[in-house]
């Protein structure tokens, strides 16, 4: 589409975006266009620290394309994680109830009801609501899901579970784990009582902690100094 500038997007819904020509229908493109919004790119925006302005702005185009098509799988599972960035997670649960109700076979409107419920302090419901979405998970959806369900087995201190759990999508052995993740390994598996393989991973993410990741680098040396010495 780089190759025609004259046309813009003005719609997407879960299959196709919409364009249109800016030099034919110039009210239509003022009115419609999505500047915020990047119907490619909505999936890994990060909308948490996200600047709010802009957030602003795609929560906007977002509610437009509801007002078009209040059903779509795309544009509520926007506005959710959007309304979650911004702590306002009454609204993000309406979305995700819409997404339950029209999709009930699809893992999205549960990992987002699942994520209202943790911000709500709801482990327990949290807990529940991701088992249901990785259930419905495709492959390359679980590992998010599992990462949400480690991250209530945590709040609910079963941290043998939670061990297990992050053990499943992130394998220490490889090369693209990240040394955080190898951090959050090591205190789940101190904290389940496998102090030997909690010393083991807090050395890893030691060797593999960037330099410029300063605050991780002064946890993981911080939490070094509180473990007891190896045998």
């Amino acid at each position: 589409m780089e190759s025609f500038p004259q046309f813009a997007p003005v719609f997407f819904d879960d299959v196709l975006v919409l364009y249109a020509d800016a030099q034919a229908h110039p009210a239509l493109v003022q009115r419609f266009r999505l500047e915020a919004l990047h119907p490619v790119t909505w999936q890994k925006d990060d909308y948490e620290t996200m600047e709010p302005a802009k957030r602003d702005k795609i929560l906007a185009e977002c509610r437009r394309l509801l007002d078009i098509y209040p059903d779509g799988l795309t544009a509520n599972t926007i506005a959710a994680k959007v309304l979650l960035a911004r702590g306002d997670t009454a609204q993000a649960g309406l979305h995700a109830e819409v997404l339950i109700r029209r999709y009930p076979d699809r893992y999205m409107g549960y990992a987002l009801k699942g994520l209202v419920a943790f911000k709500e302090s709801r482990f327990e419901d949290a807990l529940a609501l991701d088992r249901q979405a990785l259930r419905l998970a495709m492959p390359v959806e679980s590992a998010m899901v599992r990462r949400n369900i480690y991250a209530a087995q945590v709040k609910l201190k079963r941290f043998g579970e939670a061990y297990k759990t992050l053990l499943s999508v992130s394998n220490p052995m490889e090369w693209s784990t990240s040394a955080k993740d190898l951090y959050d390994l090591s205190l789940a598996a101190v904290a389940s009582g496998h102090t030997r393989e909690g010393r083991a991973l807090l050395e890893l993410a030691r060797l593999k902690v960037p330099a410029s990741e300063t605050q991780l680098s002064g946890q993981i040396e911080e939490f070094g100094r509180l473990l007891p010495p190896g045998t």
